[in-house]
């Protein structure tokens, strides 16, 4: 018992670490000053140390999960050679890390944890959300974390991250750099407990309302998608909540659509830097195609698409938001297209079909889930983080994760030179 409550510490402990020192936090983001890059890629790599240790003492690995780790990173560290590129090395120590996480955790379990601290932060972040919305000037504890970028003013308090700006409401942001962040997180979270729990209506009624403080499009719509997939998986099962599930959002979309539709149509037709969100969104879908189609077979490397993003985006598509240049690219799917070319970003998207398929076996489910990820991924860089890849590694295993065939790390080599040995 002693050696189980050690073992969830140290899970609990990792995912901690995953979640704080990650690029996708206001802390350690690009914006973030200091040392904060420094720290940050020290941790993870201490954490990829301890991983490779703890892999090394339970002596075996995976043969299917070893093979398709060596052929996404191969092709990737290919390409960076080809191009003499340096911009990928934080995602190779991601991938490493999320590669022997799926080595030596039951990716179960660990999803399970993930989702219990995202409620746990989710609740906290409510908290702070409608406290503020009731009290404005309410100072939830000495601002100790003040950035500016693009005329936005970001203060950090102990409860969440805000943003003021004319008559924007305040949006939650978690820990998170920006609202789409927090929400993405949120989903992902969302969805976990779907799949793992028996009894999740109040888990997702948290999750919702977290998504909803976000003000987020994307976090709408991927809220829709999940309401969707749960009533059709309570109509298979023959759910009698479905009927009422399926009443209550048809209800709700019926008084929120107007305000969500109102909202996109605002952003497609606004202008100045106003019109910043929807020009990156469009400009990392096709700036990204245009960069891949130079060299499908092996893109033009992480460096080319940073000293190239911005300078296609305004001479070939005419795109700036009020003389400001579009430098966001936020589509973590085309960007490996782009930078690494055709077979890592075929993996990239075989890998999360194949994560879904083992999962839920209904094909309408399992699309309305890949809709759900390519809407999280097409809207967020997420190529820094384990999350994806954990899914990806997941999901090119042989026959999963419980049955896949594990050998001892010795013996695959010594098979090699024909050395007859016990396990």
């Amino acid at each position: 018992m002693m050696y189980s409550h050690e073992k969830d510490k140290i899970s609990y402990s990792l995912i901690i670490l995953l979640m704080v020192f990650s690029q996708n936090t206001m802390l350690f983001s690009p914006l973030a000053e200091g040392n904060a890059g420094k720290i940050r890629t020290l941790v993870y790599l201490m954490v990829l140390a301890g991983l490779l240790i703890k892999t090394v003492i339970r002596k075996w690995v995976s043969k299917s999960l070893l093979l398709s780790f060596v052929l996404f990173a191969g092709t990737v560290i290919l390409s960076m050679i080809i191009h003499v590129d340096n911009g990928a090395e934080y995602w190779l120590i991601v991938m490493l890390i999320s590669f022997f996480i799926i080595m030596n955790y039951d990716i179960s379990d660990f999803s399970r944890k993930y989702s219990l601290l995202m409620r746990m932060l989710c609740i906290l972040f409510l908290l702070g959300y409608f406290l503020l919305s009731m009290k404005p000037d309410l100072v939830l504890s000495p601002t100790w974390l003040r950035l500016e970028q693009n005329g936005i003013v970001f203060e950090h308090s102990s409860m969440l991250y805000y943003y003021q700006m004319g008559i924007v409401p305040i949006r939650a942001y978690g820990i998170y750099r920006e609202p789409g962040v927090y929400q993405m997180y949120v989903i992902l979270a969302m969805l976990i407990c779907l799949y793992s729990k028996k009894k999740f209506m109040a888990d997702f009624l948290v999750y919702s309302l977290a998504v909803l403080t976000t003000h987020s499009t994307t976090g709408y719509i991927c809220l829709l998608l999940i309401y969707t997939v749960l009533v059709l998986k309570m109509l298979a099962l023959k759910d009698k909540r479905a009927v009422v599930i399926l009443t209550g959002i048809i209800a709700i979309g019926a008084v929120a659509a107007p305000r969500l539709i109102n909202s996109i149509l605002n952003k497609f037709t606004a202008t100045g830097i106003s019109a910043h969100s929807w020009m990156s969104r469009f400009a990392s879908f096709a700036t990204n195609i245009y960069l891949w189609l130079k060299n499908p077979l092996f893109g033009i490397g992480m460096n080319g698409i940073l000293e190239n993003f911005s300078d296609v985006t305004q001479n070939v598509f005419g795109l700036n938001a009020g003389g400001v240049a579009i430098t966001d690219d936020t589509n973590s799917i085309l960007i490996f297209f782009a930078a690494y070319g055709l077979i890592p970003g075929l993996i990239f998207c075989i890998g999360i079909w194949k994560g879904i398929r083992k999962i839920e076996k209904s094909i309408l489910c399992d699309l309305m889930v890949m809709g759900i990820f390519i809407c999280l991924f097409a809207g967020e860089q997420v190529n820094n983080t384990c999350y994806p890849y954990i899914l990806i590694f997941s999901g090119l295993g042989a026959k999963g994760l419980s049955a896949t065939k594990k050998m001892p790390y010795k013996r695959m080599f010594r098979n090699r030179i024909g050395k007859e040995h016990d396990r």
